[in-house]
């Protein structure tokens, strides 16, 4: 009798611990890393960019985060789809996104930036 307490108590302790190792990888969020606001200097493509791509990015990691959208950003050859990301809000300061305008024939991308409120 006892015997089959001891086996049980340790059947339990193995089901409980392999519900706790297998729930440790259900939480699934996108990797944050900050964004730094380099000196970034414009330049001029003839074609213009595709639309963007719809994101779906799910719930903030955690609070005091928001959505910085990806944007289409040019590799010298081609247009590349950088993707959005979470990122912190830094106080005093709001992001100003990527964006392309065109000028005459050309189109220049202004790189993303943090701007004073």
């Amino acid at each position: 009798m006892m015997e089959k307490k001891i086996i049980l108590r340790i059947l339990e302790l193995a089901l409980v611990c392999g519900v706790i190792t297998g729930m440790g990888g259900c939480v699934v969020t996108p990797g944050y890393y900050p964004a730094a606001s380099p000196v970034f200097t414009p330049f001029y493509i003839h074609t213009p960019p595709p639309e963007p791509l719809v994101e779906f990015p799910g719930v903030a990691p955690a609070a005091g985060f928001f959505w910085m959208s990806g944007f289409w950003d040019w590799n010298g050859v081609r247009y590349v789809w950088r993707p959005g990301r979470w990122e912190h809000h830094r106080a005093g300061y709001q992001w100003e996104p990527h964006r392309w305008e065109r000028e005459g024939n050309h189109w220049k991308l202004n790189g993303g930036h943090w701007r004073e409120k």
